[in-house]
Order: structure tokens, then sequence, then C-alpha cells
């Protein structure tokens, strides 16, 4: 079974998911392309994922992958900074 990352994933890389993806929005028909695609998730768990995915939240596997803090420094660069938690003043 694959998860909702997982099948999200699939849509964003490859066109022909993508337009079944489509297609199912348009039909109101989300829990047919869940199963064709081996998704156990409701379509109300869908939903709520393409929402955060819509609004910018980060998925699971995106969150393992960011870093926190400020490389190793202890002053922040804006380009090496990529946590919300870094207070440093930028210039």
């Amino acid at each position: 079974m694959k998860t909702l990352d997982e099948l999200y994933k699939s849509v964003k890389s490859d066109k022909a998911v993508r337009m079944k993806f489509t297609q199912a929005m348009k039909d109101g028909k989300i829990d047919a392309f869940l199963k064709e695609n081996d998704c156990s998730a409701s379509v109300k768990d869908a939903m709520a994922y393409l929402r955060n995915v819509k609004s910018g939240a980060l998925a699971e596997d995106d969150l393992e992958n960011v870093a926190g803090g400020c490389m190793t420094t202890n002053s922040c660069n804006p380009d090496s900074c990529y946590s919300v938690h870094c207070t440093a003043p930028v210039s």
C-alpha cells in the first residue's frame, strides 16, 4: 500500500498519473483514484493532505530532511539558515 506522500510524489513526477488525478478531482472520484493507485487513505485524509500541501505545510519526508538551526556558526547567514527558530538578525 502506498502512503499519501508516495502517491503525491507519483502525481508530481508521472504525467499519466497526474492526468488521472486531475480527472478524478474533476469527476469527484478521488476514492476510485486512491484504490486504483493502491492507497488505503480515505478521501477525507487525502483532501486534508492536499490542503496541507497547498498551504505549504511540509510532508513527513520533507520534515525529516529539514536541517534545524544554522550551519556551524553562531551567526546566521540567510543563505544557510533553514529553521524558523533561527533568531540571528538579518542585515
